[in-house]
């Protein structure tokens, strides 16, 4: 608690204060006319214009073109500054404001080298400006006094804060001025040459009545002083805005009681003590402060918005990243993310769950170790460590017995689940290992799809085995030629598996990449894959990832088949919460991206995509990233096919065109009438 008060006081309220005391300081002089009415204003409520006004004598013989005062005790002064032209300058005040500003603070600082003595012929008066008079005059080389403040012999004593003259005390503010409203006096009062005066004066035309009206106001007080009391309060006004608006909801109620405060204070100064309080920056501090802080929020709200968004594409990456057993790519998205300060331990636990699976216990460990240094009291992530220390590094081969309710990776001679005896270890799919095995019953050979429950997290086994078992619900309701067959399902030691069709073939992504396939074969099996979707979608089975990897080119027959529903929906079964968006990145439609609710439509988009790349070599949309690829998708349009294979003709280019519409309604109708168009083309180039 003290601590933090302390970094408080000395990081945040010390040096804001001294940056705002700079400002109040530095904005005096150029806020003296807007100050000058306010302070009139105020002075007129607390006083009166009180006693007559300046009783004084006109010197006879005196040249028109100077004005000379002499006071009671024979002080005689000759203002020769001032003449007809002059009314507002002198001879000696005459440096530029900054320069004059470093010189008053310089010399508020010290004691001034030279006053100029009494003894003089000659002094210095300047005339207030907008009842703002300055007493106290700074050169490089000496501190001139007003001669309105010198009226007797002897030296006038000068301190930062005030002057006195005799048994005159008149207060200063930093610039050695004050507020003197002369504008109030009395009319000044001639007398004869045997009456009492206050002062001899060699003329009282207009220059000289100013100079007693001003002599009449310091007799009688009539001013108003800015000093560093009120500067430093208005320097504290000036700083709580930006000290607590960021930690106030209710922002406008801080400033309106920042404005109550700020015109009591103006008040209460002028009342107590006649002192003006330099109220302006005080009072535009809350607005800017407001203003500067609103848009912050927005921003800040703008950020988090981002942020949450990114997060969301984020997770959907990772997760296909993970689905198409790439975990490393994973990790190393992770890392970049990290440099960017964008990562969450919920992403670096998918990734950990995803090494784990592969039997890659040490990157799991590393990125769980990733997640206490996110957040350093995650549980889950201490006891994963923790159970993970007697697993060996990721070099070796885990191998547990099937009684422990795992399948070991690599040497499967002997092994049997279920009813199958497993032969060899065929691949990694999205959702798991892909074994060849034998259903010795029959003697047919099979592909036994399988995923190890136990090596999931406890949150995330049921999610799985939904997704899973969804696959086999999906494909098994399905008996098409172009659709992988689905023969059994089951669950055993904490294994589940799918016995399917065994395919021996090549993806269609192996082929297109090979580039050897002539652009009718590639239609023709493109057809297929139509067909099959509308046979799919008339048993209200939406696919949801069509994609060149998941079509096998049969290597004997040469036909098309449709595998992995591992994403596929069940029309009118709720299997995903909303919003999670599934499939793969470059191939979703629009409305995938987006999290709608999808129809037959989506996969019509998948497989235009795969046409597009079936015969430009290509894919429609690209991004740099992930946030990149999706605008592609549901902002830009494609490049023509011609553009990339000018082999394509224009019918299959319209064709094409068609089917990535960007809204659904009007891309074909069904997956059926996309199957007939293409046929047709195949038929007609024959």
């Amino acid at each position: 608690m003290v601590k933090a008060f302390a970094q408080f006081l000395f990081l945040r309220i010390i040096p804001g204060w001294v940056v705002a005391l700079f400002l109040v300081f530095v904005s005096f002089p150029w806020l003296q006319s807007a100050y000058a009415p306010v302070a009139q204003q105020l002075w007129g409520l607390t006083s009166t214009a009180g006693n007559s006004g300046i009783r004084y004598q006109l010197l006879e013989n005196q040249p028109a073109q100077t004005l000379s005062v002499v006071w009671p005790g024979g002080l005689a002064r000759n203002l020769s500054a001032y003449n007809a032209e002059l009314s507002v300058s002198d001879a000696i005040d005459d440096l530029p404001l900054p320069r004059q500003q470093v010189l008053t603070f310089m010399h508020g600082l010290s004691v001034p080298r030279d006053i100029v003595t009494e003894q003089s012929s000659s002094g210095l008066w300047r005339p207030a400006d907008n009842s703002y008079k300055r007493l106290v005059y700074r050169t490089d080389e000496r501190t001139y006094l007003d001669q309105i403040l010198v009226r007797a012999h002897g030296k006038t004593d000068v301190q930062f804060w005030q002057v006195q003259s005799g048994f005159y005390r008149v207060p200063l503010d930093p610039f050695g001025g004050l507020y003197l409203f002369a504008s109030e006096a009395p009319e000044p009062i001639q007398v004869g040459q045997d009456e009492l005066f206050d002062v001899q004066i060699s003329s009282d035309a207009q220059l000289g009545q100013q100079f007693l009206r001003e002599l009449w106001a310091l007799n009688n007080q009539h001013w108003s002083v800015v000093t560093i009391v009120s500067m430093s309060a208005a320097a504290l006004m000036t700083l709580l805005p930006w000290l607590f608006f960021d930690r106030t909801r209710r922002i406008y109620l801080s400033v309106i009681s920042l404005v109550v405060v700020n015109v009591a204070l103006l008040v209460g100064f002028q009342f107590q003590y006649s002192w003006f309080y330099p109220v302006l920056l005080p009072l535009l501090s809350p607005f800017f402060a407001w203003i500067w802080y609103s848009r912050s929020r927005r921003m800040n709200q703008i950020i988090a918005g981002v942020r949450a968004r990114h997060g969301d594409v984020a997770r959907l990456w990772i997760s296909h990243l993970l689905d198409e057993g790439k975990p490393e790519a994973a990790f190393r998205f992770l890392k970049d993310e990290q440099s960017a300060n964008l990562q969450c331990a919920e992403h670096w636990q998918l990734v950990a769950q995803g090494y784990e699976r592969n039997r890659q216990f040490d990157k799991s460990v590393e990125c769980y170790r990733e997640i206490l240094a996110v957040e350093p009291g995650h549980a889950t992530a201490k006891q994963r460590i923790k159970q993970l220390k007697g697993v060996v590094d990721g070099s070796k081969t885990v191998a547990i017995t099937q009684s422990g309710g795992e399948l070991p990776v690599g040497q499967v001679e002997n092994l049997s689940l279920g009813r199958y005896r497993i032969l060899s270890e065929l691949g990694r799919g999205a959702m798991g290992i892909v074994y060849e095995a034998e259903d010795p019953k029959i003697h047919r050979k099979v592909a036994l799809k399988v995923v190890h429950l136990k090596s999931l997290g406890v949150d995330e086994v049921e999610q799985v085995k939904q997704r899973f078992f969804r696959e086999a619900q999906a494909a098994g309701k399905l008996n098409h030629p172009n659709i992988v067959t689905v023969y059994d399902v089951g669950e055993e030691h904490d294994v589940a598996y799918i016995a399917m069709d065994l395919l021996i073939g090549k993806p269609l992504s192996a082929v297109i990449s090979a580039g050897q396939t002539d652009l009718k074969t590639m239609v023709s099996w493109i057809a297929q894959a139509a067909e099959a979707l509308a046979y799919a979608h008339e048993s209200d089975v939406i696919h949801r990832d069509v994609k060149p990897a998941n079509m096998i080119i049969e290597e004997r027959t040469r036909r098309l088949k449709l595998t992995d529903f591992g994403v596929a929906r069940i029309a009118g079964v709720q299997q995903t919460q909303t919003g999670i968006v599934l499939g793969s990145p470059s191939y979703m439609s629009p409305e995938q991206i987006r999290g709608e609710k999808l129809t037959g439509a989506t996969d019509i988009f998948s497989l235009g995509v795969t046409l597009y790349q079936c015969i430009t070599g290509q894919l429609p949309f690209a991004g740099e990233t992930l946030p990149a690829l999706a605008y592609a998708i549901t902002q830009t349009k494609q490049s023509s096919p011609r553009t990339l294979n000018d082999d394509v003709p224009v019918s299959l280019v319209r064709i094409c065109n068609k089917a990535l519409q960007k809204k659904p309604e009007e891309r074909f109708e069904t997956a059926a009438d996309f199957a007939k168009s293409l046929n047709k083309w195949v038929n007609e180039h024959s």
